[in-house]
């Protein structure tokens, strides 16, 4: 037992949390359990609301660090997407440890970018990437060896190196996402794993969870399957989450008519929101809906047989 979840089991008897409670707890795992409602825990634990709000606040005092300012802002590695404009729109590429989500019609190129920083994550730092392995969660079968293949011969590198360490997975429906993702997550420290898809999101829920009356229902396991996703960004982990569109009532131009999938859980939970839209031929435009660190913006790339490039090599 590491020292932190050592403090937490003896503060939660000095709160009188009884020993067989906090056993409970931490099968579940702290780290899962600090993420829930009050509520929620109440309710998965039959206990009531009020001693659940006592072991949430005493398990986050473990985790509260007063600390200058200065000590965390040390630079991050970044992500390169290999095309100019786009990289300087992110500022420099996707941050280490950022959950982002990317959200357009289909046929936009979600599933071209998504396979493209896969290849770029298993590059080495020099050279625009990670240095590490990537888990691709699939539920739309949008994913292609093939593909990955082309991409790296016309990159010069090698397909089979390249996804060897990509760890894939199809999934079928939320069960077997749910396991996937906790699957994911709990490989992220053992086998470097630097980058999480998740193309597409809600496909599973959409399908499962129909009509207003499961609407409810719907959001809160889309909140918990983010909630286990935010536990690999917290390690450092890029998340990328590739999400569909709902139209918006009314008129306006294409950016504002089309707005993404999941409503409020999915719309305040990603660090970054990116829209992707297609324009003539092979380009596409991409733009920061949503961060707390870029300026609103947008740039303009092309989808080639090497994957994302520049407009002027489409």
């Amino acid at each position: 037992m590491n020292l932190r979840a050592k403090d937490i089991r003896e503060s939660l008897l000095e709160a009188g949390i009884p020993p067989e409670l906090i056993d409970q707890l931490f099968s579940l795992g702290i780290d899962e359990v600090r993420f829930m409602t009050s509520s929620e825990l109440a309710e998965k634990l039959k206990i009531e609301n009020a001693v659940a709000r006592k072991i949430l606040r005493t398990i986050g005092a473990a985790y509260v660090e007063i600390k200058p300012a200065s000590e965390i802002s040390v630079p991050k590695r970044r992500l390169k997407i290999g095309v100019r404009e786009v990289d300087s729109l992110l500022g420099g590429g996707l941050e280490q440890g950022t959950l982002v989500e990317l959200y357009g019609r289909p046929a936009s190129g979600k599933t071209q970018m998504a396979m493209h920083i896969s290849i770029n994550a298993r590059l080495e730092e020099d050279k625009g990437g990670l240095g590490a392995k990537v888990f691709y969660i699939d539920t739309e079968k949008g994913f292609s060896p093939l593909r990955i293949t082309e991409m790296c011969r016309c990159r010069g590198l090698d397909s089979k190196k390249i996804m060897d360490g990509i760890f894939y997975v199809n999934v079928s429906n939320t069960h077997e996402l749910f396991i996937a993702v906790k699957r994911a997550v709990d490989l992220v420290k053992d086998e470097n794993i630097g980058l999480i898809v998740v193309d597409s999101l809600l496909t599973p829920f959409r399908l499962e969870f129909q009509g207003i009356k499961e609407l409810a229902s719907r959001q809160q396991a889309v909140k918990e399957l983010v909630r286990v996703l935010r536990r690999a960004s917290e390690k450092g982990t890029i998340v990328f989450l590739t999400n569909q569109v709902v139209g918006r009532i009314g008129r306006g131009v294409e950016i504002e008519r089309y707005k993404p999938a999941g409503g409020y859980v999915l719309g305040h939970l990603p660090d970054l929101v990116l829209l992707i839209r297609r324009l003539k031929g092979n380009r596409r435009l991409i733009r920061v809906v949503d961060s707390s660190y870029l300026e609103e913006g947008e740039a303009i790339f092309a989808i080639g047989k090497a994957g994302i490039v520049p407009v002027d090599s489409d």
